[in-house]
């Protein structure tokens, strides 16, 4: 192991490199760039101190390490690397950024998503607590990112960007995502391992939707169904819907849902193409779909519509709990 520290008046630098056995690690690089008040009594006392601690790891046997450190998950197996900064501020994180690979890795994110396994069918664990991660909110963005297992289930590269705050006091909480491109379909056998929020489950089975976005964005303030405001827009490419609560439809005006008859109970699409940019305030909607079913059960002597081509342009406003509507298809 070599070591450097350099102290200047209140300005430290340290750099560590280890070389630790072959089977762990390749060399590990440890840096650290701290600053603290000129004039404290304890020097030492990291609440008083600010800075980057950054950290390279590569081509590790995660599961070695454990005895070691102290895994925020159950990992049991698992190989991977990682190039990470961690920005603390008189002892508060202040921002966390991380480039990580792994591969073959079996752990337990948390005690109600059971485990994740390449090989292992998993059920469901009964809840027992609240989840601690992004508790208090958080931010995470994965770049030109992909995921694979050994029972072929892949999540194509792309960008993802999600933000969470939680409502605190008279604050809602606001969800933000942002996605280049998504298999609907993919996404949601991942999701069954993740965790997720009562309100977040509640909203995957109300639309059950299948497909693929592109250029894809979705913003609320509110717990769905309770939905506040929301905004989402983006192209969808052999999207199938199945709704299967009218809340779903009016999940920021309950009072349009107060007369049954007025909604659909059970809605299926399949193989919608099109665009839409939609908000609590109004939207757009167009279809360009070729080959597209449209299921309306209780509404028509034959509740399935086919359709070898549907082009449709529609926009809508809500004022004072009314739909002005406008729309063209052929």
């Amino acid at each position: 192991m070599n070591g450097v520290l350099r102290n200047h008046w209140r300005h430290h630098l340290l750099s560590i490199q280890a070389i630790p056995p072959a089977k762990f690690a390749t060399p590990i690089d440890v840096r650290a760039d701290s600053s603290h008040f000129a004039c404290t009594r304890k020097k030492a006392d990291i609440t008083h101190w600010k800075g980057t601690l950054y950290a390279n790891l590569q081509n590790t046997d995660l599961n070695i390490w454990k005895a070691y450190f102290d895994y925020p998950i159950e990992l049991n197996q698992g190989t991977g690397s990682v190039r990470a900064w961690l920005d603390l501020e008189y002892a508060k994180v202040r921002s966390f950024n991380a480039d990580l690979e792994l591969s073959d890795w079996l752990a337990r994110l948390r005690k109600v998503s059971g485990r994740i396994s390449a090989s292992e069918e998993i059920g469901s664990m009964p809840e027992d607590g609240a989840p601690t991660f992004g508790s208090k909110g958080h931010h995470f963005s994965l770049i030109d990112f992909s995921i694979k297992n050994n029972d072929r289930l892949t999540l194509p590269r792309t960008t993802i960007r999600e933000s969470y705050l939680p409502a605190k006091g008279k604050q809602l909480e606001k969800y933000k995502l942002t996605a280049d491109h998504l298999d609907l379909h993919t996404l949601g056998d991942f999701s069954r391992h993740r965790s997720l929020t009562k309100s977040q489950i509640q909203m995957l089975d109300d639309f059950s939707l299948l497909g693929k976005l592109q250029d894809f964005s979705a913003q609320w303030q509110g717990a769905y169904p309770s939905l506040v405001t929301y905004q989402a827009r983006g192209q969808f490419k052999r999207l199938t819907l199945n709704l299967r609560n009218c809340r779903a439809l009016h999940s920021s005006k309950p009072h349009l849902c107060q007369r049954s008859w007025q909604c659909p109970r059970f809605l299926v699409s399949e193989n919608v193409t099109g665009s839409i940019d939609t908000s609590q305030s109004g939207g757009t909607l167009r279809l360009a779909a070729e080959k597209m079913t449209v299921t309306l059960p209780g509404y028509f002597v034959q509740p399935i519509l086919l359709f070898d081509r549907l082009n449709v342009q529609a926009s809508w406003h809500f004022q004072d709990a009314m739909a002005e509507k406008s729309t063209q298809s052929h």
